[in-house]
């Protein structure tokens, strides 16, 4: 619509596209025509040119738009550590470490997910404020927090980034972490991708142990089926010990009541002699260690999985 004539005569247009994957224009002959961005695997380009003519027949030399089409990576939500509070006292719950990987502005999105009912400051805010309700006795409250980037893309909530067994940066794994340990090594690592930082690592792992790391990430479903309300839903914070026939074997690194399951479960580190799905451990509570079962990931597959 910026294009001009000196006499100012009626124009027509005349788009055509020149690079990046073909487009299909809502009209080439609009002034101004859309086109719905695809989805791509890394940056893409996109360059149209415009020709304009006027009532006469004369046209315009072409001029061209560049179009830049980002791959947008969903954010991660982070609905920071787990708390112990007395009731009667203000708690605050911290989305601050949440991250976007483009590092997009974030929305957020608290929901409460089990206990007893609260009311926060805001829904919306990264770090809401509520009141720890009065209890009879040791009460669990989960809260789920979704994040969402400005291109609309939204994170898992962190409740559900459990139930799906995903590990986390920095909750389930941090710069030491093998990606092999903690499982993602399908989606993190290449084996066709040039030299790259930890690369004689994970080939010593693969070629010389044949795949195999001294511990694993692994899910852990307790094992008492309780309510949220009930003393035995108490979630375990993160770091609580994981024992094996009362020997430390391993830490937790996340852990959530889950809805959909109805008990407490967690993420967290133990011996790869330990890590088969059916071992039974015990993991540290404040009321003294609980049953605990190590549990094929996903516990509950993500939406949409066949």
């Amino acid at each position: 619509s910026g294009s001009s004539d000196p006499e100012n005569q009626t124009l027509t247009y005349a788009w055509s596209q020149l690079l990046g994957t073909t487009m299909t224009l809502s009209s080439n002959t609009a002034a101004k025509p859309t086109f719905t961005a695809p989805s791509v695997t890394q940056n893409e380009t996109f360059s149209f040119s415009l020709t304009v003519t006027d009532s006469l027949g004369r046209s315009s030399a072409a001029d061209t738009v560049t179009i830049t089409v980002e791959n947008n990576t969903a954010p991660t939500a982070n609905a920071g550590a787990d708390q112990s509070v007395h009731e009667g006292h203000p708690v605050t719950l911290d989305g601050t470490g949440s991250s976007d990987p483009q590092n997009h502005a974030l929305t957020y999105a608290w929901s409460q997910t089990a206990g007893t009912t609260v009311t926060l400051s805001s829904a919306t805010a990264s770090q809401p404020t509520f009141t720890a309700p009065t209890v009879t006795g040791s009460t669990t409250l989960t809260f789920s927090l979704t994040v969402t980037d400005t291109g609309a893309l939204a994170s898992t909530a962190d409740t559900v980034r459990v139930e799906s067994g995903r590990p986390a940066f920095p909750a389930d794994m941090d710069t030491e972490t093998i990606p092999l340990e903690a499982g993602i090594e399908g989606r993190a690592i290449s084996l066709t991708k040039g030299c790259y930082v930890g690369q004689e690592v994970i080939i010593r792992v693969l070629h010389r142990g044949g795949g195999r790391v001294a511990r694993r990430l692994v899910g852990l479903t307790l094992a008492a089926a309780a309510g949220a309300d009930s003393p035995d839903a108490q979630v375990p914070v993160r770091g609580a010990g994981i024992s094996h026939d009362g020997r430390p074997v391993g830490q937790v690194t996340s852990a959530v009541f889950s809805p959909a399951l109805e008990r407490v479960i967690a993420l967290g580190y133990v011996p790869r002699a330990l890590a088969e799905a059916g071992t039974r451990l015990a993991v540290e509570q404040a009321g003294g260690p609980a049953g605990a079962v190590v549990t094929e990931l996903p516990f509950v597959p993500p939406v949409g999985a066949g």
